[in-house]
């Protein structure tokens, strides 16, 4: 917070990818976050309003969707074909009503996370490009952003059911489908049809996601006091570390592995 906001306030834009040559012009929606830590300075919160004016002049389209990158005047470009720019932006709405005491905004985190759960069954609509119907697969990449979701949403409104409910559903999901205590890896991907078929995502494996989802499934085993939880957790933080995730080398989260050691469909595995 300390190092990036003030060239961001200095700009009076949102910058990302920032390097000792300068930085990418373009802006993403999800760049676009805020947290409760922006309520220590006044100057910060000022700034993100200038955030949430961004996002609500440019960032929607006519059917309420994020779009998914926008230049830095604004106009679009990427379309709102994946919904966690939808996810990102509510988290953001959220956490800015709640900082500014803007009911508007609260309203419009409610509406944006109304349209999330609509959607989420295909989350990538007209642009989805698998054809599901041969091969289908379950990603706990969403999985982990709504239960971040539910998790913010819930400081806010604490006695929402569906909410709790969806942090049960999500923790039974990721634990039930992703977490393979008999092969000791966090999964990615898993097939949705049995036998699985032998193909790059079903090997695949991300340490980086593995560990944020394990952060978001702690956090929530911690305020549930379930120990058991907890225990399982730590086992395949230990196993996503161990196995190769952390580079022993050079320090840092590897991007993308297989499970068999075989190349990943990523170049950028490394």
């Amino acid at each position: 917070m300390e190092g990036i906001l003030p060239v961001w306030i200095v700009t009076g834009q949102y910058m990302i990818m920032i390097n000792l040559l300068g930085f990418k012009l373009d802006k993403y929606g999800c760049s676009h976050i805020y947290t409760t830590e922006l309520r220590r300075k006044k100057s910060w919160l000022a700034q993100a309003e200038k955030g949430i004016q961004f996002l609500t002049s440019h960032a929607i389209d006519k059917s309420g969707r994020h779009y998914f990158s926008l230049t830095r005047d604004g106009d679009p470009i990427i379309a709102p074909y994946n919904i966690y720019s939808d996810c990102f932006a509510a988290m953001a709405y959220a956490e800015y009503g709640q900082a500014a005491q803007n009911n508007e905004i609260r309203d419009l985190a409610s509406k944006t996370y109304s349209l999330i759960q609509q959607n989420k069954s295909s989350p990538k609509g007209k642009y989805e490009k698998h054809i599901i119907e041969n091969r289908s697969f379950r990603a706990f990449g969403f999985s982990m952003i709504e239960l971040n979701m539910a998790q913010v949403l819930k400081r806010f409104h604490p006695n929402d059911i569906n909410l709790e409910d969806t942090i049960t559903r999500v923790i039974n999901d990721v634990c039930a489908y992703h977490i393979s205590e008999e092969d000791k890896v966090v999964y990615e991907r898993v097939s949705l049809s049995m036998p699985s078929p032998f193909c790059m995502e079903s090997r695949l494996l991300c340490p980086g996601h593995a560990c944020e989802v394990i952060w978001f499934l702690a956090k929530a085993a911690e305020e549930r006091k379930d120990e058991q939880l907890i225990l399982l957790l730590t086992r395949a933080l230990k196993w996503t570390l161990e196995r190769g995730g952390w580079d022993k080398d050079y320090g840092g989260l590897f991007y993308y592995q297989d499970v068999q050691n075989y190349p990943t469909e990523n170049l950028s595995q490394r």
